[in-house]
């Protein structure tokens, strides 16, 4: 079965809109049939036939914080074919919240950040600060072109839940 996927404000993947054509009717496609004929559209729906989902590709700015997005909510190895591009975020969970600990989150980001080169680490500023006694608040700053990108992420030391929060200057 396919699926064409997009992701929602959490970042989470969720079914994109099926497609309309000009007269506002949903899209179906046809897959290739026995006799190898190519894929092909239609209007109607029936069996065999897939609806056509949007997948919505982003840019920008967007797409960088796409990019920091998934790879804070990572944990290595989830990604077979990038082992080491998660933040592993939940290592942190049960430490105290000192500077050490404030470090090691800090040092887990960039090297998330930093992997293949995703972002220059001179571009790169990662703030830790507490918040209470049990959370963590980095902020995140990306300076490329006289232009920054602020993203902020708490973390609960004791449940390990993340909140993410995008700061627009």
């Amino acid at each position: 079965m396919n699926y064409d996927l997009k992701l929602d404000a959490d970042g989470d993947l969720i079914l994109g809109d099926q497609v309309r054509n000009a007269a506002d009717e949903l899209l179906y496609y046809i897959p290739t049939n026995e006799n190898g004929d190519a894929p092909r559209l239609t209007n109607e729906p029936g069996p065999g036939r897939i609806p056509v989902r949007e997948m919505r590709t982003v840019s920008g700015e967007e797409s960088q914080l796409q990019l920091i997005r998934s790879r804070l909510m990572t944990e290595n190895p989830d990604w077979l074919l990038y082992p080491n591009i998660g933040a592993d975020l939940s290592d942190l969970i049960g430490k105290r919240n000192a500077p050490a600990t404030a470090n090691e989150g800090k040092e887990k980001i960039i090297r998330a950040l930093t992997y293949d080169n995703a972002f220059s680490a001179n571009d790169l500023s990662v703030e830790a600060v507490p918040v209470s006694s049990e959370t963590l608040l980095f902020d995140i700053r990306i300076t490329q072109r006289l232009r920054v990108l602020r993203y902020a992420l708490t973390v609960s030391l004791k449940l390990g839940v993340t909140n993410l929060y995008e700061i627009n200057p």
